[in-house]
């Protein structure tokens, strides 16, 4: 065998052992699946973001489970018409896409809020969280999105502190890496190098619509939740945060800034 066989042979052996890697990779980081059978009947699902695909397989799997109304609150009306026409012939289910109905049935209301395992990396820069102040410091990405995801956290902790007895629960998902269509925005920051790395790097890592609601469908069904609230789950079950995430004062400080920057307060 000659010299040129025997590196055709090594490169082809090489590149056969990176594509199963890739496909073991993809089977182990779909995510744990919902094992909650519980049925949503007598139930109004909002959905925001429900024209992508997250968002459209929630919607899916809701109306699956019963649920008596989905409301979908979409960026793209005419798509999220599409969807609705789609689902509805597959599940009969009672679905409106132009019209948000923002009431809560209490007891046993669940408020999910969708987060990221970014959030460990996230910093909330108080003085200027909205890079108002590029003279401070240059806007980043990725530090954009870990710091959005840490407030998301503390988001769900200060509003599962202020919904106490009422019923109304919140909860903080990961849905794991899920192809949003985010990562595009971060891209153009990488340069060419750190774009072909981050495809070589991210692309096992990701995990398809479906198994990324299987942690939404969870905190929205399981009735054993009803007596938890405010906390982070991933692959369906509760997890740990960063030690920024579990600060009971960032969580009062991010909503008092979060209502002044809606104009909600002076």
């Amino acid at each position: 065998m000659d010299y040129v066989t025997v590196w055709t042979l090594v490169i082809l052996a090489l590149i056969s052992l990176m594509v199963a890697g890739f496909f073991v990779i993809r089977c182990l980081t779909q995510g744990k699946e919902c094992q909650s059978v519980h049925r949503l009947e007598a139930k109004c699902i909002l959905i925001t973001g429900a024209d992508t695909p997250v968002g459209i397989e929630l919607v899916r799997e809701m109306c699956k489970r019963g649920a008596e109304r989905v409301i979908m609150a979409c960026d793209d009306v005419e798509v999220g018409q599409d969807v609705a026409v789609e689902i509805r012939g597959e599940t009969n289910g009672d679905i409106i896409v132009e019209h948000c109905d923002m009431s809560w049935g209490a007891p046993d209301a669940r408020v999910i809020t969708l987060s990221s395992a970014w959030h460990k990396h996230g910093v909330i820069h108080w003085d200027d969280p909205d890079y108002a102040q590029p003279q401070h410091r240059k806007y980043r990405a990725s530090e954009a999105y870990s710091q959005s995801k840490l407030a998301n956290v503390l988001f769900t902790r200060e509003l599962a502190r202020r919904l106490e007895g009422t019923g109304v629960n919140a909860y903080c998902v990961n849905p794991g890496l899920v192809p949003t269509g985010l990562g595009w925005h971060i891209v153009p920051g990488l340069g060419c190098l750190g774009t072909i790395l981050a495809g070589a790097f991210w692309l096992p890592w990701l995990t398809s619509p479906e198994n990324g609601i299987q942690t939404v469908v969870h905190c929205a069904t399981e009735p054993t939740l009803t007596e938890q609230s405010g906390f982070y789950y991933s692959d369906c079950s509760v997890q740990l945060t960063s030690e920024k995430g579990s600060d009971m004062d960032d969580a009062y400080r991010i909503w008092e800034m979060s209502e002044r920057m809606a104009g909600l307060t002076s």
